[in-house]
Formats: C-alpha cells, structure tokens, sequence
C-alpha cells in the first residue's frame, strides 16, 4: 500500500471511530449477517436428527418465548433513553432512580408471569394439535420448560438496555450473538446425544439464564465508575416519565412482536408442528429480505431528525424517496436471484423431500417480504420526523391482520394459504403513503 493510500486509509478509520452512526450500521450489519450464517448452517442438522415435529415443537417453544418479552411494554427502549438523557445532563440521582426503577419493575414482572404460565402449560398444550411423535403431555412439558425462561429473558432485555443508553451498541450485538452461538451449540450436543426435544429446550433456557446473568454483570460494571447511590428513595416524577414513555414505545412495539412470533404460534395451532417446522425454515431466509431493508434505512432516522428541525425539509424528502428507491433496486435483484435459485437451494440445503413440500409457499414468501421491505425507508422516516404513532398503527393492523389470515387461509389451503396469508402485513404501505403526504403539506406550508 502506497504511503499517501495508507495515509489516506488512517483518516478515514479514524473518521469512521469517531462517527456513532456508522459505528452502529457496522454492528448492525454484523447482527444481520451472523445469525443468517448460523441458520443455514445448523437449520439442515437440526431438523435432520430431530426430526420436522420436534423441531417444530423447539421453534414452537422459542417463538412463544419471544412473545412472552411483549410483557415488557417498551420498558427497555425506555430505560435506553433516560439513561442517555440524565448521562448528558450528568443527573445521577434521576439514573439511579432509572436503573434501580427498572431493575424493580422487571423482576416483578418476571415473578408475576411465569407462575400462571407454569400451572397452566397443560390446558396451553391443548390448542396445539399433536401428532404421533408428539403428544399433548410432551408438549405441556415444553411449554412448562419455556415458562422458566421468562425471568431471565427479561432480565437480558433490562441489561441490555443499559449500554445501549451509554451508546455502546457493540455490547448488546455480541451478547445476542453469543446466545444464539451457545443456544444453537448446546441444541447440537444435547441432539447428538440423544436427548428429547425437552433436553433440547431445557438448554436453550439454560443459555438464556447464561446470558441474562452475563448481561447483568456487564452492565453493572459499565455503571460501578459512576458510584450511584441505588437505595435512594425512588422519584414518583421520573418514574412517570420513565413509564409514560415505555408505554408510547411498548404501543408500536406490539404490532411487530405479534408478526414476527405469533404467526407461528397460529401456524401451530391450524396445521400442527410439522408445519411448525416447514414454515419457520422458509419465512426465516424469507424475512432476511426485510431485515437487509432495515439495516440499509436505519441511519435516516436521526439524519431526518436533524434535517427536519434545521428546516431542510426538501432534503429529507429527496433522501427518504432515494432510499425507497434504493431499497426497490436492490430488492428487485434479490428476490429474482432467490426466486431463480429457490428450488436447487431448497434441496441442496434441506433436501429433496423438504423442497417438494416447501418450494412454493417459499417463492410466495419471497414475493411478499421483497414488497414489504420497501416500507423500511418509511418506517425509520417517520420516526425521524416525529409521528412514530404511523409505525405503530401499521404494525398493530398489518400484524393483526397477517394472523387473522393464517387462522383462515390456513385451514383452507394448508402451508401455501399461510404464505399467503402473510401478504396482510402490506397493510405497511400505508407508511409509504402517509409519509409522502407529510413531507408535501410541509412543503407546501413553507413555500412562499
């Protein structure tokens, strides 16, 4: 390398140190590669010695596990605001206030939860239809496993919100990371020695218990230099910030929790956990395609924000249309390359007799996450200019509507009507719409 190229290479390193945002783009896009690799790597051996029902019923558990955290209400994303804000004002009596606030509020909602969902895993068990590697008591028995990994999810989520609020996002990427590493090392050597799918589970809420005490310690130690006084008598007036604010973000948070685990809960319930497992493996390399969508748009957040309040509102118009624009191109290679490529992959990945059973509900799965990916643009746009309200009416509605679609189509037309039936979730394009509507009436407003 030249010595004015390294010269040159320095400073933009340095550059790239110094700027958050492309810091947290990196660790996002870091996030979204990693857990993409580790499912087509282990997904094949999985189901291979577990079998489609077991793996299912272990999908089955984990979803339900993700949608146990809606219990939190945004509490997290919460806890990451005040936290940032009383460290920029230097308020340490109001964090502490937050921290040991939020410490409080999470371990009684973990307390309070997982007792009634413990005693009443065998009447849960019932609305999932068993099958003849399957019955209803080993499933009870999953869902009773399950229920002992709400505490610590929770406390994970708490933990993690902490250096989030000091703005070291690399610290909550590698602990998700290293969870779903050690979740899916630990399902392997359970499998290869000849555990039930209950062992199975049992070592995903170990890890979980692994991961939230970690998170905890790590987060303690990020706090130990500021020497908060954590006994001090709580503030009723940050509290009802605090909780005021968790409730506003818990409201957008809903519609999304509800689309990416409850679709599975239903397809369980309407075909059984063969489908279970047939489904979860489609609509994971499926929802890559959104998820690359909201990686590449989520710097427009805060530069929208920025733009909007100096007044260069045609500027975060142009950017917000450049993006969708960007998100539709890229899109459009992607889903013809996975369309094109869709049936060697399917069985030279999961084998000859999965494709044959999942080829076309994949190709319309395809299809309808590379349309809703173009919301993306509009999504972190619309937080920007401050009307988060529009995400949160898009994905309560779209979600809802995507699962009332499963019950039915399900029921009609077996896998291919569940695929389909994820098309309600482009209720989102709402997003796009509304969001240029905005950008037009300040336009206007401001044009002489």
């Amino acid at each position: 390398m030249e010595p004015d190229t390294l010269e040159a290479f320095v400073v933009q390193f340095r550059k790239y140190k110094e700027d958050r945002v492309a810091r947290n783009s990196f660790y996002s896009v870091v996030q979204f590669i990693v857990p993409t690799l580790l499912l087509l790597g282990v997904t094949p051996i999985l189901i291979r010695y577990m079998g489609t029902g077991h793996y299912g019923l272990w999908m089955l558990a984990t979803s339900a596990l993700g949608l146990m955290s809606i219990a939190e209400f945004g509490l997290n994303t919460a806890i990451a605001k005040f936290i940032a804000e009383y460290m920029a004002s230097k308020d340490t009596n109001a964090l502490a206030i937050v921290v040991s606030g939020g410490f409080i509020a999470y371990v009684l909602l973990g307390t309070v939860l997982v007792i009634p969902l413990y005693v009443y895993s065998p009447a849960l068990a019932e609305v999932f239809k068993s099958s003849e590697t399957l019955s209803t008591a080993q499933i009870g028995s999953v869902i009773k496993i399950i229920s002992l990994g709400l505490a610590p999810l929770l406390l994970r989520s708490y933990a993690m919100a902490i250096p989030i609020g000091l703005q070291r996002f690399e610290i909550p990427v590698v602990i998700t990371i290293g969870y779903q590493i050690l979740s899916y090392a630990a399902a392997l050597i359970v499998i290869l020695l000849g555990g039930s799918v209950a062992l199975v589970v049992g070592s995903t809420v170990g890890v979980l218990w692994i991961a939230a005490f970690g998170a905890l310690l790590i987060a303690w130690r990020m706090l130990k230099p500021l020497h908060l006084q954590y006994l001090q008598v709580l503030s009723r007036k940050t509290l009802q910030k605090l909780f005021s604010f968790a409730l506003m973000s818990g409201i957008s948070g809903i519609g999304s929790r509800i689309f990416s685990f409850a679709d599975r809960l239903a397809v369980g319930a309407v075909l059984g956990l063969e489908a279970v497992a047939y489904y979860s493996v489609i609509i994971s390399v499926a929802a890559k395609i959104l998820q690359l969508g909201d990686v590449l748009a989520s710097a427009l957040m805060p530069a929208v924000s920025a733009w909007m309040a100096s007044g260069t509102i045609r500027r975060a118009q142009a950017y917000f249309l450049r993006a969708t624009g960007a998100v539709l191109a890229i899109n459009f290679i992607v889903a013809n390359v996975l369309l094109g490529l869709s049936a060697p992959f399917l069985r030279l990945w999961m084998g000859e007799l999965f494709a044959d059973q999942a080829l076309l509900p994949f190709r319309i799965l395809i299809v309808i996450y590379a349309l809703i990916s173009l919301n993306a643009p509009a999504y972190h746009v619309a937080n920007g200019i401050g009307i988060p309200w529009l995400n949160a009416l898009g994905s309560l509605l779209g979600g809802s509507l995507t699962i009332g679609l499963i019950l039915w189509l399900g029921n009609m037309s077996g896998l291919m009507g569940v695929a389909v039936a994820n098309a309600g979730y482009l209720f989102n394009f709402l997003l796009i719409i509304v969001t240029i509507g905005f950008f037009q009436s300040k336009i206007q407003k401001t044009s002489p």
